[in-house]
């Protein structure tokens, strides 16, 4: 006995993957060469308030030790660390915080 089963469908999606797959790892080498290539410090925090992008010169301008560096640290961690080394926002750290948010 033998049987056979049409594959088509399954390889065809298997190779729009791999292409999106691809076109994703490509566009992420772009953006990392952008964001690692200017000058200014440059941090994004997604909407539950964790680091999702960071460059070097950020970690520089503010002397951040890598535990604050990790992608997925907490906004308020890193602020609450500044303030704890002496950033001053005329004695407003949790109206700061708050807006930050």
């Amino acid at each position: 006995m033998v049987t056979h089963e049409d594959i088509t469908d399954e390889v065809a999606h298997t190779e729009v993957a791999q292409k999106r797959k691809i076109e994703l790892e490509r566009q992420n080498i772009c953006l990392d060469a952008a964001v690692n290539n200017i000058s200014q410090g440059l941090c994004m925090i997604d909407a539950h308030g964790r680091l999702v992008i960071r460059n070097e010169p950020y970690a520089r301008i503010y002397g951040l030790p890598e535990h604050f560096l990790q992608l997925g640290t907490h906004l308020e961690d890193v602020l609450g660390h500044l303030f704890d080394i002496g950033m001053n926002t005329s004695g407003m750290r949790e109206k700061y915080i708050v807006l930050c948010r």
